[in-house]
């Protein structure tokens, strides 16, 4: 994730979580690690099981992750006075029953009648505040982070892949990676 100018990548490993930061002009690392409590994926989730995603709650602000399961996809934060990552999510920025209901659906039908759906989450856009989640079978969702709620639904059964545009304008960086050459 690219906000303003540094570059926020999660890191996960068998033992630990890290969100790092590539401060560009300045050519600095900051590695911070996420709590013991944070979930990492586990082995059944797959190679690519798009369950974590760096966010931000608003435009040019501070990194979030939101983590997926089944139910809900919650928010971890860091905390504002001391920069470490909180040991609990702060919030829960969607349960999967407000999917089904903006979907036209209800909580006891035909979704939670099979029981869990497994939520993916597929990308972020800065600027709108926007999260693509994607439920299969039940398609695709909006998040809007400012509000928590879902904005838009719609389904896809015939893509398996979503290709989705960047919303940020990477020309501010051209200068840095010029002079840097």
């Amino acid at each position: 994730m690219v906000v303003g100018s540094s570059a926020h990548f999660l890191c996960q490993t068998n033992a630990a979580s890290y969100v790092i930061e590539l401060h560009v002009r300045t050519a600095r690392v900051t590695v911070t690690a996420l709590p013991e409590s944070f979930p990492r994926p586990t082995w059944w989730d797959g190679p690519s099981p798009r369950r974590h995603l760096l966010a931000t709650a608003t435009a040019s602000g501070s990194p979030i992750v939101l983590v997926a399961d089944d139910d809900k996809v919650s928010v971890w934060a860091q905390s504002k006075q001391t920069s470490r990552w909180e040991q609990q999510p702060q919030a829960v920025a969607i349960h999967r029953d407000a999917m089904v209901r903006f979907k036209g659906g209800s909580a006891h039908g035909e979704v939670s009648a099979g029981g869990a759906i497994p939520i993916k989450l597929e990308w972020f856009a800065e600027r709108s505040g926007a999260v693509l989640i994607r439920t299969y079978g039940h398609g695709f969702f909006w998040l809007d982070l400012a509000s928590m709620a879902i904005v838009r639904h719609f389904s896809c059964p015939k893509y398996k892949f979503v290709y989705c545009p960047y919303e940020m304008s990477l020309s501010s960086w051209a200068p840095t990676f010029a002079s840097s050459f």
